[in-house]
């Protein structure tokens, strides 16, 4: 399909392109990412996360503190046919959540802005 393969080819370049430019680690509180070595560690242990909540906090953390829209999300994470399915972008935010957050049910680092986007708030990119 065409707009699965530009939609591939638009993260295999947003990756490049964050390894050329930094380290690609992010912190957010107690949470470090390292886009480059695909990890995440919180309070210095290894969170392990499935594919899609990986690819969900990458797209966050390439953009930390931006604004990302539901679409903008669901496009580079699912890929272009699945624009309108903002219901794997609450179960994937609440599992991020669940093993991120201090407070799931008070989120600090992972912000949803209703109705329109999610956001990192990082503190730093190292």
């Amino acid at each position: 399909d065409t707009e699965e393969l530009l939609a591939r080819l638009r993260v295999a370049l947003r990756r490049r392109a964050v390894g050329d430019s930094r380290s690609g680690r992010v912190r957010a509180g107690a949470v470090e990412i390292d886009l480059v070595e695909r990890t995440v560690h919180r309070g210095g242990e290894e969170v392990r996360l499935t594919p899609k909540e990986w690819e969900f906090l990458a797209e966050l953390a390439r953009s930390p503190g931006r604004v990302l829209t539901h679409a903008q999300i669901l496009r580079s994470v699912w890929g272009p046919a699945h624009e309108r399915d903002v219901e794997y972008l609450r179960v994937t935010a609440r599992a991020l959540r669940l093993k991120l957050e201090d407070e799931p049910s008070m989120p600090r680092l992972l912000r949803n802005e209703p109705g329109v986007a999610y956001r990192l708030m990082a503190e730093a990119v190292v």
